[in-house]
């Protein structure tokens, strides 16, 4: 075997002797020693996300095989590319040999695995050299699942006497392409899925077949920290799959890949259950009497945004059927999420044109079980400040009332979604706000959750600013937080005067918690919060706090 870094040979022995401790709860494939050294070179390109990337592929042994080559596209929190596709694109220009492996970064390669896989190449190649694509984990054409691997749900090894299979679909984990043939990327396809399905039938239109080889991985082997996976739930990248924003993220894939190949919809079970585009009709024209002019509700994520939705409420405006603690609207909650990943990270000008379509869509839905059809309507859903100006499309009648709050006070506290990394919505929504006030995104990395705060609440307020700053009174009604809590009762007749509406008693100051407001849940140092506080000079002075 050629030489390899010893720190990389070490690490690869350590994490296999642990491996073998713990093989009772995980078990691992393990390749026989003896097999011909490989001859046939490897581009490997691994789109590295996160510091998984660092206690997974890294870490394999062919990768570091100086026979072979490894292209890092950095896309780090999905700062560089907006999709997969596009990612992938990138690093197939770098590549200079005629394999080309397309791995994920949470990857681990056993021992010897170059030797296997060109075993099984060569097979394969026998009575098939002009494959399109390969990988480890596929699907077959009856839907069953196929290959040798590891992940934290099993193991599994279905090959028999023959190294290879033919397939239709194959997990993006590993896929493997020929340089000569290569199968070109669909660089409008949306989000991180659906690769492993649309490449093969894009090969297959041409009269190339997809296979898995054996050539075992191990998917998922470590975090971010280095510490193993054993199960699935070690995983944050599995535990976040049950999240709205990601959920999000997959139906928009799910929505472009059934588009382009219709069949897949009607044959593949797991498309009967996206859970935005079930049920909602996007071409239909909704004729509910008040669809046109909903009262949107409007506050940045973490301000207090709990208050504005009591008292809306308490006042009389229905704002849903289903509500959370926050009294957010989780009816429009799936239409905004997927609205905001189709405005700003699908490619593919038909996406984006249906983000009015689907938030009226919900809209209608929501009001189709409504008790009375007399009162007036709207919503809550902090994330609506990204897509103010689509909501005015979508609802050419609506009010806006819209609080605001010290925005030093509400970014020196607690951060709210959109200000953070771990999930899709705030990916988005912090690579608009620093592109929106002129910051490298790399500087993301780096700054505190505070300074995340400041630029996100920058941006979110200036979006607010643009959209209704030309609208009449009668359309917009603006307020303080510190109003509403100093004098609730004042404010809420104010709000039923702007309406239009009977004036009611609402008992809001109960529902205000002093010593919550009093004590926030993150506390910055004083240079931190002086940073904080010259980035948000300027909408400061706009809304009067200075």
């Amino acid at each position: 075997m050629r030489a390899i870094k010893p720190v990389v040979v070490e690490t690869v022995a350590r994490t296999a002797r642990v491996a073998r401790r713990t093989s009772g709860l995980r078990r691992y494939p393990k390749i026989a020693p003896g097999l011909p050294e490989p001859s046939r070179p490897i581009s490997f390109i691994v789109v590295r996300f996160s510091d998984e990337y660092l206690h997974n592929i890294v870490l394999s042994e062919c990768v570091q095989d100086p026979l072979n080559e490894l292209v890092v596209v950095d896309n780090t929190a999905g700062l560089n590319f907006d999709t997969l596709a596009l990612a992938v694109s990138s690093g197939i220009e770098r590549t200079k040999h005629d394999l080309i492996a397309v791995v994920h970064e949470d990857v681990l390669f056993p021992s010897n695995w170059h030797s296997q896989f060109e075993a099984s190449l060569a097979a394969l190649e026998s009575i098939d050299p002009l494959w399109a694509l390969l990988g480890a984990v596929g699907w077959r054409s009856d839907g069953a699942l196929c290959g040798q691997w590891s992940d934290p749900h099993r193991y599994e090894n279905t090959f028999g006497n023959t190294p290879y299979e033919a397939v239709e679909r194959l997990d993006e984990q590993l896929m493997i392409l020929h340089r000569e043939r290569l199968v070109d990327v669909d660089l409008l396809m949306p989000s991180i899925h659906h690769l492993g399905r649309d490449l093969p039938r894009i090969a297959r239109q041409k009269s190339q077949l997809t296979y898995v080889v054996q050539a075992p991985t191990i998917h998922k082997f470590a975090d971010a920290e280095g510490r193993r996976i054993r199960r699935s739930t070690d995983s944050s990248k599995l535990s976040d799959r049950d999240s709205l924003s990601y959920l999000a993220e997959r139906a928009c894939a799910d929505d472009y890949i059934v588009r382009k190949w219709p069949e897949i919809g009607e044959t593949d079970a797991d498309f009967g259950k996206t859970w935005v585009r079930a049920g909602l009709d996007l071409d239909a024209t909704w004729n509910v009497g008040d669809l046109d002019s909903p009262v949107i509700l409007l506050a940045r994520g973490g301000s207090g945004s709990r208050l504005l939705a009591a008292m809306a409420s308490d006042v009389g405006v229905f704002l849903g059927n289903d509500q959370n603690r926050s009294g957010d609207a989780l009816e429009m909650v799936p239409a905004v999420y997927q609205a905001i990943v189709e405005r700003h990270r699908c490619p593919a000008p038909w996406q984006q044109a249906q983000v009015a379509s689907r938030l009226r869509s919900s809209a209608a839905r929501m009001l189709e079980h409504r008790g009375r059809t007399d009162e007036l309507w709207g919503f809550k859903v902090p994330e609506s400040l990204i897509l103010v100006e689509d909501l005015l499309l979508a609802f050419p009648g609506a009010r806006f009332v819209h609080m605001v709050r010290d925005p030093l006070a509400t970014c020196l506290r607690r951060t709210h979604k959109t200000a953070r990394l771990d999930n899709s919505t705030g990916r988005i929504s912090m690579a608009l706000a620093y592109d929106h006030c002129g910051i490298d995104r790399r500087e993301i990395l780096d700054d505190s959750p505070a300074m995340h705060m400041a630029y996100t609440t920058t941006h979110q307020l200036d979006l607010v600013e643009n959209a209704l700053g030309g609208l009449p009174e009668s359309r917009v009604f603006e307020f303080r937080f510190e109003d509403l809590v100093e004098s609730p009762q004042l404010c809420a007749d104010r709000l039923t005067s702007w309406l239009g509406i009977e004036r009611r008693d609402t008992d809001l100051a109960d529902q205000i918690d002093l010593s919550r407001l009093q004590n926030p849940s993150a506390v910055y140092s004083d240079d931190v919060a002086r940073r904080v506080e010259a980035v948000l000079q300027l909408v400061r002075d706009r809304l009067g706090y200075c």
